[in-house]
């Protein structure tokens, strides 16, 4: 079973909540015979002043997702409404590929291929790490479908 749970104030909180499981469903058609648990936490600024970062936390099945309210771009800002679902969206795609071991927590080995990049550089642009590409990809894809504001 597929477990989400939820930490933090955001305005509209429930709109996002029902967005998660939306993509959670998406992602993930068929149920678990183990439990999973994701934890989102809405947080005032993730750290490195990223929309938002994923991490499989190492035991049993527990993986948690930061999603900022607010973005360090040279002067603060609050995140909108769609960045926030998109980035929740994002996010939730490299949760799955915790979970089907498609990527390893240290961003250096994906499906089974050795990737010669440190986790946010490297020889690989970030856009085109291969995690990214997908997960850009299907951020879009999924806030096109169950993003409504």
């Amino acid at each position: 079973m597929l477990i989400l749970t939820f930490k933090g104030h955001i305005k509209g909180r429930k709109i996002y909540e029902q967005f998660a499981e939306d993509v959670v469903n998406e992602l993930f058609p068929r149920e678990f015979k183990r439990d999973i648990v994701i934890g989102i936490h809405f947080k005032n600024v993730v750290e490195d002043g990223f929309f938002g970062q994923a991490c499989d936390l190492g035991e049993h099945d527990e993986y948690r997702v930061e999603i900022a309210k607010v973005v360090d771009e040279g002067e603060l800002r609050p995140v909108e409404p769609h960045e926030i679902a998109s980035t929740i969206a994002h996010e939730l795609v490299h949760i799955k590929q915790f979970i089907r071991r498609e990527l390893t927590q240290g961003l250096a080995v994906w499906k089974g291929q050795k990737i010669p990049v440190g986790p946010r550089g490297g020889t690989i642009r970030y856009r085109d790490q291969p995690w990214e590409k997908e997960a850009f990809e299907m951020e879009k894809l999924l806030t096109e479908l169950y993003w409504y504001e």
